[in-house]
């Protein structure tokens, strides 16, 4: 089963650009009543190392991040169990060597 199967497939741009127009709204503006540049919003659109505007974008719509871009989310959310792990780990280490 793929993501578009299991209903976790990212919003497309146009799709996000869609719901804030519905809401009045368009992300030109919406960058700048945020205290950013015009176009600093856009950003979100076409990379994932933009997190605080993905934050702003969802606010505005009234949605978790998640639900619009579910990949990013879960790929952030599988670094940060490797790197709990990894630390572990170092931890473990670290006791034995004090023992």
């Amino acid at each position: 089963m793929n993501q578009k199967e299991l209903g976790h497939e990212d919003w497309s741009r146009g799709r996000i650009l869609e719901a804030v127009r519905e809401r009045g709204m368009s992300m030109r503006k919406l960058s700048e009543e945020s205290g950013r540049k015009p176009a600093t919003l856009y950003n979100a659109l076409r990379t994932d190392e933009y997190v605080l505007g993905e934050q702003i974008i969802a606010e505005f719509l009234g949605v978790d991040p998640s639900e619009i871009w579910p990949s990013r989310y879960r790929r952030r959310e599988e670094i940060k169990a490797r790197q709990d792990e990894a630390l572990g780990r170092v931890e473990a280490i670290k006791v034995a060597l004090r023992a």
